[in-house]
């Protein structure tokens, strides 16, 4: 089964939008992770700055470190603010120290924070221990693998000022910045804040999978929108090209033209009307075949079937062969052997014009040497011939052809001028053209007739004797000629009566 267009087309469209949908996802996804995660960085360091601080007043308080070595989770309630001895500060750049400050005395660090009163502890029990940062590190008691609760200081690491560590964490990540912590100008620790790599923390990770789920949700409901777009765009794209294809089968089996629907206006709309020219050109092109075929046929019946009836008649008896009979048997193959010449040579040069042998010459000789080359028969046919004072027209073309032209102007002159009468020829020149005109008197002809006195074989009465009317090939062959010499060449009522053939050439150009 081949494949259709619309098929790789739809499947084009779907590839293409489900690779720029999945790159865009996979680019959001990072791009969100990577700035969720400087979020949280940039919160994990404000929280730290905050922490330096309430372990700067602890040490001025306790004077050394090791009150968190006896107490672990003192570490964790002095960076969580749990201790109740945070102080609004104004926050601080990573890279100053913390110096230090005048605060009220820690004295009250160790005391009990917020701790009910003692009849209600003895009623209620013991509070739970506080949390330690060894509960945050995975298989530690309590809740294994999992951390305590959002809290981004269960990861600071603190190390005394021989960069030892006091508290916190092992490191499990890049250091994202190190706080220094001062006291009375000296410096006797550092509080380090991992970077974060991964979301690691419960409330993080499900903000992170929420948007996963919404942007994969929206991803796949783009995908359907872009198919059934997609199906909708090909098979409006192809429908034209169906319809056309349709009517190709058509024309094939009817031969007749074809009228595509024409309702775009694109390209598509442009190719169906091209196809409907086309369709009209070809059927116009085989009906004007078809007539020359039979026009063809009926110009060589007619001297064949006299040739056939005058021989007929000899070999018969009936007419004796006299010279008087074979100079007409003659004059009919003359005809003939003409004829034959005449459909020989407008079917070599159809469609591309008569080749030529152009060189420089004077128009006027050639119309004055036509001129005589006639004179005596219109004179012997009751013609009169004037010819007005001939202009020099100088311009290049082929004399022969030229000569060819007024040739067969004026043996339709000769042929169809009823005696007595009169066939007048002028010419004229201007700054860029000559106009030749050859007139004759009665009969005339009628308007529907002038546009198709040059096509081939026709004729405006066909009732004519056969011995004065010519092939109809005449005047089509001058106007071919013309052309060839990038002329023109029209017919016109004439003032005698009669018909005007009027040509005009370009004067000082090379024919094509």
């Amino acid at each position: 089964m081949p494949r259709r267009l619309w098929h790789r087309l739809l499947i084009g469209n779907i590839v293409l939008i489900v690779a720029v949908l999945a790159g865009l996802a996979i680019w959001q996804a990072y791009s969100f992770e990577r700035g969720f995660s400087a979020y949280l960085d940039t919160i994990a360091v404000e929280q730290a700055e905050a922490a330096a601080r309430r372990l700067e007043q602890a040490y001025d308080s306790e004077g050394s470190w090791t009150f968190l070595q006896r107490d672990d989770g003192r570490f964790g309630a002095l960076v969580g603010g749990r201790d109740g001895t945070e102080r609004p500060q104004q926050p601080r750049h990573a890279s100053e120290s913390i110096s230090p400050r005048s605060t009220a005395p820690m004295s009250n660090l160790d005391a009990p924070i917020n701790r009910p009163p003692r009849d209600e502890r003895d009623r209620f029990g013991e509070p739970p221990p506080r949390p330690t940062p060894e509960m945050a590190t995975p298989g530690a008691a309590g809740r294994p693998d999992q951390p305590v609760g959002p809290t981004p200081w269960t990861r600071l690491r603190l190390l005394d000022a021989d960069r030892q560590q006091v508290a916190g964490l092992p490191p499990q990540h890049e250091v994202l910045v190190e706080l220094a912590l001062t006291h009375q100008g000296q410096i006797v620790g550092y509080l380090q804040v991992p970077r974060v790599r991964t979301l690691s923390l419960g409330p993080e990770q499900t903000f992170s999978k929420l948007q996963t789920h919404g942007l994969l949700v929206a991803l796949l409901v783009s995908v359907l929108i872009a198919v059934g777009v997609s199906v909708w765009l090909a098979r409006n794209l192809t429908r034209p090209l169906r319809a056309l294809q349709a009517g190709i089968e058509q024309f094939q089996t009817d031969a007749l033209p074809v009228r595509l629907p024409i309702d775009r206006r694109d390209e598509l709309g442009t190719l169906a009307q091209r196809f409907n020219a086309m369709t009209q050109a070809l059927h116009d092109m085989q009906q004007e075949r078809e007539r020359w075929t039979r026009d063809i046929a009926h110009e060589l019946r007619t001297p064949v079937a006299i040739l056939q009836a005058e021989i007929q008649a000899m070999v018969d008896g009936i007419r004796p062969a006299t010279p008087e009979q074979l100079l007409q048997l003659q004059s009919e193959c003359r005809r003939l052997s003409r004829l034959a010449e005449d459909l020989s040579l407008l079917d070599l040069h159809q469609g591309q014009g008569f080749a030529c042998e152009p060189e420089e010459i004077d128009f006027a000789t050639i119309v004055q040497a036509g001129v005589n080359r006639f004179r005596n028969r219109l004179l012997a046919q009751g013609l009169n011939v004037s010819c007005t004072p001939l202009p020099s027209a100088p311009l290049y073309g082929d004399p022969e052809r030229l000569g060819q032209v007024l040739d067969n102007v004026l043996e339709n002159a000769l042929r169809y001028t009823d005696p007595p009468g009169e066939v007048r020829i002028g010419m004229a020149c201007d700054a860029d053209h000559v106009v030749l005109s050859i007139e004759d008197s009665a009969p005339s002809v009628p308007d529907a007739a002038l546009p198709h006195l040059f096509d081939r074989l026709y004729r405006v009465e066909a009732s004519r004797g056969r011995s004065l009317a010519g092939s109809g090939l005449g005047l089509s062959i001058a106007a071919s000629i013309v052309a060839a010499h990038d002329g023109q060449i029209s017919a016109l009522h004439s003032p005698l009566g009669g018909l005007h053939i009027r040509v005009q050439l370009p004067l000082n150009r090379v024919s094509s």
